[in-house]
């Protein structure tokens, strides 16, 4: 099974202290920086087509100085804050393609992981043994795995559940990992996780070694950044 790193590069990385920029220079200065597990927002256009931006209110305003849905020319069109390029779904699966020593963490925001798999199958089938999706739902599990996703990392952040049920889920199920917030692993469900299934824990977003030294604390190993390298 696929080891995951210590650090995951978060929204592509941080670049001059910019986040969630989401961008191509981002990319490539987390690749010189030696990540290879790199986590993208991926947003729907309103021509239904698939970029990667984490909102289309609060980013988009910090980024592109504009709020709204656009369509992907639209979207294309904008000038990004420092002059960063921003991304299509599809760019980005180039991207993957050329480098094939690089994984994507999906972190889909308003389409199904469902239709980004489509997508995917229908559009890069050869990037599938790149690709890690991160489910939010239980119900997702037994649906991506038929679709041919087997790396699969569980994401606590969307559901209301106790440990003790995300726990009982968990068992005998084939994940790389569960990603929690801060909160969750101060309740102690990092430590739980790697009592009961020793698997590997995820907490976002870290971007200190004396805060994830904190935290390691806590059983996890593995955190999204935007400047840890």
């Amino acid at each position: 099974m696929l080891k995951l790193p210590q650090f995951i590069a978060h929204a592509c990385g941080g670049i001059n202290s910019i986040y969630y920029t989401n961008s191509t220079e981002a990319l490539e200065v987390a690749y010189q920086n030696g990540l290879r597990f790199i986590e993208i927002d991926i947003l729907t256009c309103s021509d239904d087509e698939y970029v990667l931006l984490h909102d289309w209110q609060q980013t988009s305003e910090k980024l592109f100085g504009s709020t709204g849905q656009k369509s992907l020319s639209e979207f294309k069109k904008l000038s990004m804050v420092g002059d960063y390029s921003q991304q299509s779904l599809a760019e980005f699966c180039l991207w993957l393609r050329n480098h094939p020593d690089c994984y994507l963490v999906t972190d889909c925001k308003d389409l199904t992981n469902e239709a980004f798999a489509q997508y995917i199958i229908k559009n890069f089938p050869d990037l599938v043994a790149q690709i890690i999706i991160q489910i939010y739902e239980f119900a997702e599990y037994e649906k991506l795995r038929n679709l041919g996703f087997k790396q699969l990392i569980f994401a606590t952040y969307r559901i209301n559940n106790n440990s003790a049920e995300i726990i009982t889920y968990l068992k005998d199920k084939e994940f790389l990992a569960v990603a929690m917030s801060k909160t969750r692993a101060q309740q102690g469900l990092a430590k739980q996780v790697k009592a009961k299934l020793d698997l590997t824990t995820i907490v976002f977003t870290i971007n200190t070694l004396e805060e994830l030294q904190e935290y390691q604390k806590l059983a996890i190993d593995s955190c999204f950044t935007d400047f840890l390298y």
